[in-house]
């Protein structure tokens, strides 16, 4: 899964294997930030229990670099993922919130023995993956094509050229492979690896405000909040 998507991190490869559970991150990395061996990931925290698989770029990564800092984590990179590693570590589902940029990720929790995975609001990097309770079975990845690594020849959805043909576009969550889904934009889906039981919940609401359409309007908003 993690080579097919080679032409989309060429910079770097790394895979890590949970040492109590039946789970593995695979990454290929497209160095951006950090161009050092100290970007590496999958990235662990320094006593092991979290790790992460990281995609794209947090744009505030600096502001919420100095916060961790004041809140007493010491960094040994220059890399966004980094940063999002110890967000999670510091305030773990709410971090999210916190998060500028466009993402997708995953993390571990060796001691609560959780599987997290994340996109961004705006829906700019894509996580795909299959859940499966019963079997005890779930597979992400950043493109479709991974999951042809699992099983080849995984079956199509019957009715995706329908979709694609009506809409112009695949509508999300569906995709081509039957039960491969994308995961909804501004949300994360939390595993209990225990009880393989999983929720998945919007960490971001969409802005449904009034849409200012004239220039006067947005000019009387802009002097209402001055004044407020």
């Amino acid at each position: 899964m993690r080579d097919s998507m080679l032409h989309g991190g060429p910079d770097d490869a790394g895979i890590f294997h949970a040492p109590a559970v039946p789970l593995s991150f695979g990454v290929r990395r497209l160095s951006l930030l950090d161009l050092s061996m100290q970007g590496h990931q999958p990235m662990l925290t320094a006593d092991g229990r979290y790790s992460i698989a990281f995609n794209g770029e947090l744009y505030n990564f600096a502001d919420i670099r100095r916060e961790l800092q004041q809140a007493g984590h010491i960094f040994h990179s220059g890399t966004d993922t980094e940063v999002a590693l110890k967000a999670y570590v510091q305030w773990g589902l709410d971090c999210f919130q916190r998060f500028n940029g466009m993402f997708a990720l995953a993390v571990y929790d060796q001691t609560a023995n959780t599987l997290t995975l994340a996109r961004d609001h705006a829906g700019m990097k894509p996580l795909y993956y299959y859940f499966n309770a019963q079997q005890r079975q779930c597979y992400f990845g950043s493109e479709v094509r991974s999951f042809h690594q699992v099983r080849p020849g995984w079956p199509e959805d019957e009715h995706w050229r329908i979709r694609f043909l009506a809409y112009g576009h695949m509508p999300e969550p569906h995709t081509t492979l039957k039960h491969v889904y994308s995961l909804p934009k501004g949300h994360y889906m939390h595993i209990q690896l225990d009880s393989f039981q999983q929720h998945t919940q919007a960490w971001h609401q969409p802005y449904n405000g009034p849409v200012l359409l004239h220039g006067a309007a947005a000019n009387d908003a802009l002097h209402q909040s001055i004044e407020a």
